[in-house]
């Protein structure tokens, strides 16, 4: 989580807080959900072979 969350940040997303092994952000970008999910599915350096894959979501407020 900590390897994608500094990616969602490097790519210009503001991570306004995270909870265990979810991360919520607010943003307005058109394709952020899309975007999202292929960083999530991106492979990690060090992970060889670990199958990756986010779960994002789009609502108006946090919801658990």
């Amino acid at each position: 989580m900590a390897e994608k969350m500094a990616e969602v940040d490097r790519r210009g997303y503001e991570i306004v807080f995270h909870v265990h092994d979810e991360m919520i952000i607010d943003t307005d970008r058109e394709g952020a959900v899309e975007e999202i999910d292929e960083i999530m599915s991106e492979p990690i350096e060090w992970a060889d072979g670990l199958p990756l894959k986010g779960d994002t979501f789009e609502c108006d407020f946090y919801r658990k």
